[in-house]
């Protein structure tokens, strides 16, 4: 049972710290989907399956911040949320985990029915997977140098 978990926990890990690259793939696409260059948007249902995976249910007992990469980069998510244009009038920087909860929510909503959405709410889509992977991007170049791993 523990090389299972310690296998399980590799896998996570590797697919977690391929989240960055994986999150500009989404952007692509959808990008292109925007711009009628292609319906391909497999990226984009593997990201609702993902945040399907890690959706945030029970906030009472919610380590926040949990820390990356042993479980999804929720504080990242987070950051990246509050640089889109809904919250720029907010002066609190961070979330609580039910306002965490809520957003992925959303956002896992809005990706399953990109059909319906207009070009403009896929761009901001688009702007939002560029700011999560660069959140990403950051909080990997920080834990490297914090822990002295080469990036």
């Amino acid at each position: 049972m523990d090389d299972f978990k310690e296998a399980d926990t590799r896998e996570l890990r590797k697919s977690l710290f391929d989240l960055p690259f994986f999150l500009s793939e989404c952007a692509i696409d959808l990008q292109c989907y925007i711009t009628d260059r292609s319906n391909n948007l497999d990226s984009i249902k593997k990201l609702t399956e993902i945040l399907k995976r890690y959706q945030i249910k029970d906030t009472s007992t919610f380590p926040f911040p949990p820390l990356w990469p042993d479980t999804f980069p929720y504080y990242s998510l987070g950051q990246s949320i509050l640089k889109s244009e809904k919250y720029s009038n907010r002066e609190s920087r961070n979330f609580n985990p039910s306002e965490l909860a809520l957003e992925m929510g959303l956002l896992k909503l809005e990706l399953e029915n990109i059909s319906y959405s207009s070009p403009e709410r896929l761009s901001e889509l688009t702007l939002y997977l560029c700011d999560f992977s660069r959140e990403l991007m950051n909080e990997y170049r920080s834990l490297t140098q914090r822990h002295g791993l080469a990036a």
